[in-house]
């Protein structure tokens, strides 16, 4: 629990703040100011100030010292009181309770625990496996020791896929050429009917 004498140096601090605010604010200006509001006209010309703008000038001072008073007795006590558990040291205790409890958020940060540790644990056991593909392209990919190794893997370096064997590695597919439409006309047609429609389409625009 926070301590009396702070609580209270905290509510006069608070309180004085806001009544310079207003008191800063109701001082005459270039121009003219608030405080001609609430002098009522009387006034004295007694070094060219009214008695409203004195009274204000006082309590502006007297508040002044206050805040400031409040301010060094505020710091004093935090410094001196360190000591004694504060408000934000029971705020970390209940934290800490909380993370021993198991509620707390889990992946706070990239790569910690289940609990928020850096260490994840022991990884499972593991194996490296060769991988060669056509281009004699070596590539050593890590699976579980309880995991099923395939039988291809794609190779990183050139994309082809890469086998078990190095003596007998898989064959590159086969990647044919763009084909254009008149490469697949001649596949269905033969020379004989290309000429014959070209022989209909000349006699059509003949007959036209």
């Amino acid at each position: 629990m926070l301590n009396a004498l702070t609580i209270a140096l905290a509510v006069i601090l608070i309180i004085t703040s806001v009544l310079l605010i207003v008191l800063i604010l109701l001082h005459r200006g270039k121009g003219g100011g608030l405080s001609d509001l609430f002098g009522g006209g009387v006034s004295s010309s007694v070094g060219g100030s009214s008695v409203a703008e004195k009274n204000l000038d006082r309590l502006t001072v007297g508040l002044g010292l206050i805040w400031a008073a409040s301010i060094v007795a505020v710091g004093l006590l935090v410094r001196t009181g360190s000591k004694q558990p504060s408000y934000f040291s029971h705020l970390h205790l209940f934290e800490e309770l909380i993370m021993a409890g198991g509620s707390a958020i889990r992946g706070s940060r990239v790569g910690a625990g289940p609990m928020g540790e850096a260490v994840r644990g022991e990884a499972a056991p593991r194996i490296f496996v060769s991988f060669w593909c056509s281009r004699a392209h070596e590539s050593k990919p890590s699976f579980a020791v309880e995991a099923e190794v395939p039988d291809t893997w794609d190779c990183p370096r050139c994309g082809l896929p890469a086998g078990p064997d190095k003596e007998n590695p898989p064959i590159p597919p086969k990647v044919e050429p763009y084909k254009t439409h008149l490469a697949y006309v001649k596949e269905r047609r033969t020379e004989k009917d290309g000429a014959a429609i070209l022989q209909e389409a000349i006699d059509k625009l003949h007959g036209k």
